[in-house]
């Protein structure tokens, strides 16, 4: 499974003075401490939006939401499609465009993706996107 903060063995050696591997490695030891915050915050009833760190060292833009996805199923033990919703539903209410974006519904504007397989078994079929509609234009 892929991490949302890998090891930046390479960020070390580039830069002696910041000591970014430590750092990178101090994290994997906090996954038992962010299961839990993650989990009160639910319990809580906080609605959580699907966030990347995108942008840092080796976690790139074009595969980050995936592997965020990826993570709360997997390691939170999100239900797929509250992870979906996540990055899709509750964000377009936060910004107040719901009626417009965030659901497939008549009326309503929709960029769509389609993968092979069930997503809601197997979230990691996210990464292999097979078609892509954005405004109404098939791209792939």
């Amino acid at each position: 499974m892929h991490h949302a903060y890998p090891e930046a063995s390479c960020l070390s050696q580039t830069d002696p003075k910041r000591n970014f591997r430590s750092y990178f490695q101090m994290v994997p030891g906090r996954w038992p401490t962010l299961r839990r915050k993650f989990e009160q915050l639910r319990q809580s009833g906080a609605i959580l939006l699907i966030g990347t760190d995108s942008g840092i060292p080796r976690n790139f833009h074009s595969d980050s939401t995936w592997h965020e996805l990826e993570a709360w199923v997997t390691t939170f033990g999100v239900d797929p499609m509250d992870a979906i919703r996540a990055a899709t539903y509750w964000p377009a209410v936060f910004m107040k465009v719901d009626k417009d974006v965030g659901t497939v519904a008549p009326g309503k504007f929709a960029d769509i993706i389609a993968v092979r397989g069930d997503v809601l078994h197997h979230i990691d079929l996210l990464q292999d996107v097979g078609l892509v509609i954005k405004h109404g234009v098939r791209y792939k």
